[in-house]
């Protein structure tokens, strides 16, 4: 039910905001010209951000969908499988009623569907970020029930090079104090 929820209509309107529609257009642009390298705005290099959103609405104009779903799809499945993922490692740390209760607080809160729902890049860094939140949950009580520690480590770090693709240098700022202490 949740997953029709979140990908009901989600081409019922059109690209909105002045930040929607030139993320989107860059994306196409990716796909069209091949160069997922350079971002362009129609026809200038244009590196206002990182390439995660641009790479996710080329890959979705690549697998032929229309303007608004090819940036609009792949945030929402982003958002999706975060939350189920989310509830993975939320069972594994806190148990299933806690995990389940946190990830249907999270999917039904209005801020999360409404971003999950447009090409924005905040989605993507949330995702990303706390994915890495959440895979650091276990070295903070005990590194030795985490498992594979160097695995562990490697993934976080998958995830915060994912959130710098996605929005900057602000996933650093805001994970220097969790790896300072």
């Amino acid at each position: 039910a949740i997953v029709g929820f979140y990908l009901y209509k989600l081409d019922g309107v059109g690209v909105l905001g002045p930040d929607e529609p030139r993320y989107l257009a860059i994306g196409r642009a990716m796909a069209q010209s091949g160069d997922w390298i350079t971002p362009r705005l129609w026809g200038a290099a244009w590196f206002e951000k990182p390439p995660l959103l641009y790479w996710m609405t080329a890959a979705g104009t690549a697998l032929g969908l229309n303007p608004e779903l090819s940036g609009r799809l792949p945030v929402v499945l982003l958002s999706l499988a975060f939350l189920a993922a989310m509830f993975m490692l939320l069972r594994r740390e806190f148990g299933a009623q806690a995990a389940a209760v946190s990830v249907a607080l999270l999917a039904t809160c209005t801020a999360w569907v409404a971003y999950s729902d447009f090409a924005l890049t905040d989605l993507p860094l949330a995702v990303c970020f706390s994915l890495a939140v959440f895979l650091a949950l276990p070295l903070v009580g005990s590194p030795a029930g985490a498992g594979s520690v160097s695995l562990r480590l490697t993934a976080i770090g998958v995830c915060l090079g994912l959130a710098m693709l996605a929005t900057g240098l602000v996933p650093l700022a805001l994970a220097f104090p969790g790896i300072w202490f």
